[in-house]
């Protein structure tokens, strides 16, 4: 995976907060290559499979208090478990839907899958080179991880 493909899903992410809590809010770490050692998973995960000229997948991994004041400033106020995974989900599929527009009609998306922090299966990253970009938003760390076969 060359940098450039690291920054699209950097600006991905850069894009969501930026335009749904305002620009300049997040804050991005210096990606890192994943390791059994390094995986950063949290309580939801929004996983986006990827296929077509490029495959693999994309995560957005984040801790339920960030979802929940996510879904917060968006102005939701009965919040459910229903609407966390919808907004994990949406965070996924963003980050990825950004990446599709630089990589063109090739680059296919599954819908989200949503899965709890017992469900994320590390073998299968370690199998290929994986990147894991730490996020953090107001405090909260949550983090995008991405891997091509």
């Amino acid at each position: 995976m060359k940098s450039e493909d690291i920054q699209i899903f950097i600006e991905g992410a850069t894009n969501f907060f930026d335009i749904n809590m305002g620009k300049g809010e997040i804050q991005v770490g210096k990606p890192v290559l994943q390791n059994s050692d390094n995986s950063v998973f949290y309580e939801y995960t929004g996983m986006i499979n990827i296929f077509g000229d490029k495959v693999g997948r994309v995560y957005f991994s984040s801790p339920i208090a960030l979802l929940n004041h996510l879904l917060d400033v968006m102005g939701e106020k009965d919040i459910n478990d229903e609407l966390v995974a919808d907004i994990v989900g949406e965070v996924a599929n963003s980050i990825a839907g950004n990446a599709r527009a630089y990589y063109g009609s090739g680059f296919c998306l599954s819908i989200p899958t949503i899965l709890r922090e017992d469900e994320i299966n590390v073998d299968a990253m370690k199998t290929c080179e994986s990147y894991v970009i730490p996020l953090n938003w107001k405090g909260s760390e949550s983090s995008v991880a991405v891997w091509f076969e």
